[in-house]
């Protein structure tokens, strides 16, 4: 069934899934804005607010503004981005100022605000929530006095997309408004958590409105009026009148279907299937400007900058996308590897392009293409992920294939030499000319569904206070079969079981030995497990808080683990059972203290390995793997004078696959920036271990649910028994991947190479921003 209207409950297969039609682009070039003045005052001491969000957040604006008079706190409120952290503004007063940071531009994520100032307690009169999760920590926190009346649903002026008084303005989406006047609400009157991915979805709000309460779906886009694009749904008749918003077809329309929810079909013709749609990404941005919602690129001095998209393109994929030429094109554009360098016009390196002059740059070389283009035509792209070919069209003509055959990931993209600009349209609004048959829109309704849709069904974290007594482990949902255990305060090496061991049988990672612990983990169980009080899993001291990592062991997971007695052979190979050839090699020696040996698809090549317990630089000494055979059934193992298979001794071997949406494996390089490398990983991440491999440095976990805000993400060293280090603003984790915060050797010096193994929170077909 397809929707052209507002939104709306479908049935489908027996549950109830609430529907998006409609976002409404804000243009700050455009000034663009909504207003409305109430006619009559509401209740400005009690309302609820909740609005879906996309874009960049890191430039600032204002989501809702009241109030003209900015001299009182009573005459102005301003509900913004401040410079990625969210911001409540009085005239004369910040009240709020998140230390979270929202810089994650590519995905929808929920915003409500919940305000009573009758409340006894000063922290209950204005709440924030993000996604259902409440915003508690705060750079600034000035509670309102008790019955203070707000601006809002006063008898002044409002504003959406930016301050009444004319400042603030937004460039980004916003869909599903709500102001509730009257009453504060919680977030649960407006979404629910989805049993089956864990997600924050949307849901019919069934409630009342109060005087001057309203409902904005933005579905009517028949003109750009009060009584259509502006039109409150809610039966009050709220309207709010739009200025600089546009419903013109083409690059100036602002009625989206770039939406918080993945439905519909898709023919071609652009503007039809909803979900969350790709962007330029202002965090993997070599240098332009970015504007427009991330949909426009426009040259800035130094040339030869490139940006890509945070969308990325696989074997898997055939996508179509255009592109509308402005100003004097000295640029190129197509498509980039994840680790071609934005400082570069896009065909150098890693780069495949179709330039303004006809030529294509594929890699860095150049050949004839097809035909010249300037200001005013519209190139866009075909990517033929199976065969590997990207095929470029200059206003709905092919020009021929600027590359074919190539393997891998990579990114639509686009960059600038001179004068020009380009506007993109990934779909999210009718195409120019409709696409070849087959190919679709780059939206995440469009992507494949994940193997794994509820990560957490096969990897979960607990953080936990040591009770030194024992311990169960519910509410997990799966057995574990590894379990790696940290304490967070203290100096203790880390603890790792496994069921295959079985239960008692401690390893270290400092001190690596098997050794048998009565109060170690005394149970696997169905649904967790068990410890007693062994110290540096569950001890009990002034700083008792603790984390444990939990992986299932499945074919689905892309985890193994193996057993194996040493036997001093060369080459020798050893069979696994995930069908497919391992990206991480972890193994450890049982019987003695030894290094702990490890390889990654990301080192420089089958015979080089790090160790997990040492900072040194990648090696090929010793020959651990022989000649390298990772395969789909069987790795290799060699003693040389590594000690991976030396008779008398056990060992034991963790093997991950990668598996799309669950488990990224790869390699970076460092910019020595605080606006630091993004990594791309198909899924918001709720683990990440790294580790510089050119050079001796620390390896580094960073988890989302010690903390689960970006921000301040601390570390914990695999290869040492430190407590957690201080609050460092290192690194967000994002819907679709990492971005490193900090020029810092360990995880982004300047040319630095790194590995990293990422695990998700949530596959990016479903994960919101935050």
């Amino acid at each position: 069934m397809s929707l052209t209207g507002g939104s709306k409950f479908i049935l489908t297969g027996g549950a109830t899934n609430y529907q998006i039609a409609r976002s409404l682009r804000f243009r700050a070039s455009n000034s663009a804005y909504l207003s409305r003045t109430p006619g009559g005052a509401g209740n400005r001491k009690t309302w609820t607010l909740s609005v879906w969000l996309k874009g960049d957040a890191i430039n600032g604006g204002c989501i809702l503004g009241a109030g003209t008079t900015a001299t009182t706190d009573s005459n102005f409120l301003a509900i913004e981005y401040g410079t990625g952290e969210i911001r409540l503004t009085t005239a004369a007063t910040l009240l709020r100022a998140s230390t979270q940071q929202f810089r994650d531009p590519s995905a929808w994520w929920n915003l409500v605000v919940k305000c009573d100032t009758t409340q006894a307690t000063a922290a209950d009169r204005l709440r924030l929530y993000a996604n259902n999760v409440e915003i508690t920590a705060w750079s600034t926190n000035v509670n309102l006095a008790q019955n203070t009346d707000t601006a809002v649903n006063w008898t002044e002026a409002h504003n959406i997309g930016r301050r009444a008084t004319g400042t603030g303005p937004l460039d980004g989406y916003i869909a599903e408004m709500y102001v509730i006047d009257g009453q504060q609400l919680t977030p649960s009157s407006f979404g629910q958590t989805d049993a089956s991915t864990g997600a924050w979805n949307p849901i019919k709000y069934t409630g009342t409105y109060g005087t001057n309460g309203f409902y904005l779906p933005f579905s009517d886009n028949s003109a750009a009026t009060a009584a259509t694009i502006g039109k409150d749904s809610s039966g009050n008749g709220n309207n709010w009148t739009p200025s600089g918003i546009s419903i013109t077809a083409g690059v100036t329309n602002d009625s989206l279907v770039d939406t918080p929810t993945n439905y519909g079909s898709d023919t071609g013709a652009g503007g039809e299937v909803r979900g969350n749609y790709a962007t330029l990404s202002p965090l993997d941005n070599g240098g332009g400007t970015l504007s427009n919602g991330n949909l426009k690129f426009t040259y800035a001095s130094p040339a030869h900058r490139a940006c890509r998209s945070a969308f990325a393109l696989t074997t898997a994929d055939k996508f179509y996308w255009e592109e509308t030429i402005g100003g004097s094109p000295g640029g190129s554009s197509g498509i980039m590897a994840a680790t071609a360098s934005l400082t570069s016009y896009i065909g150098d390196t890693g780069g495949y392009g179709y330039h303004g002059n006809g030529n294509r740059y594929y890699n860095g070389s150049t050949a004839a293409l097809g035909a010249t283009y300037t200001s005013g035509d519209i190139i866009s792209y075909a990517w033929d992920g199976p065969t590997g070919t990207l095929t470029a069209y200059k206003n709905g003509a092919s020009q021929g294939n600027v590359i074919t055959g190539l393997t891998g990931t990579y990114f639509p993209a686009v960059s600038s030499i001179s004068s020009d600009s380009r506007e993109l349209n990934f779909g999210q609004r009718p195409y120019a000319y409709a696409a070849p048959s087959g190919f679709k829109a780059l939206c995440t309704q469009n992507l494949p569904d994940p193997a794994i849709p509820k990560p957490s069904s096969y990897f979960d974290i607990d953080t936990y206070a040591g009770t030194a007594a024992t311990r169960t482990k519910t509410g997990l949902g799966f057995q574990p079969d590894l379990v790696w255990f940290k304490s967070r305060g203290r100096v203790l090496d880390h603890a790792l079981y496994d069921s295959v061991r079985g239960v008692q049988n401690d390893l270290g990672i400092v001190s690596t030995a098997e050794a048998s612990q009565a109060t170690g983990l005394t149970a696997f169980n169905s649904d967790g497990y068990t410890t007693g009080a062994l110290d540096k899993l569950n001890g009990t001291t002034a700083t008792n808080s603790f984390v444990s990592w939990m992986w299932k062991e499945s074919v689905t997971s892309g985890f193994d683990i193996v057993t194996y007695a040493g036997d001093s052979t060369t080459n020798r190979n050893i069979n696994h059972s995930l069908g497919v050839a391992p990206k991480l090699v972890i193994i450890f020696d049982r019987t003695t203290n030894r290094s702990v040996w490890t390889w990654h698809t990301g080192l420089a090549g089958a015979t080089y390995a790090v160790y997990l317990d040492d900072t040194a630089a990648q090696t090929n000494t010793g020959s651990p793997w022989g000649t390298g055979n990772f395969s789909s059934t069987q790795f290799m193992v060699s003693q040389g004078t590594a000690n991976v298979n030396l008779s008398g001794d056990n060992y034991v071997a963790y093997l991950f696959a990668e598996v799309a949406g669950f488990s990224k494996f790869g390699s970076y390089t460092g910019n020595g920036s605080a606006d630091g490398t993004f990594v791309w990983c198909g899924f918001r991440p709720k683990f990440v271990l790294l580790k510089r491999y050119d050079s001796t440095s620390n390896w580094q976990i960073r988890d989302a649910t010690r903390f689960p805000s970006n921000g301040a993400l601390n570390e914990i060293y695999p290869n040492l028994s430190n407590a957690e280090s201080g609050s460092v603003d290192d690194q967000d984790n994002l819907s679709n991947g990492f971005k490193l915060r900090r020029a810092a050797d360990e995880q982004n010096a300047s040319g630095g190479t790194y590995i990293f193994a990422a695990f998700a929170e949530s596959p990016f077909k479903t994960a919101r921003a935050r």
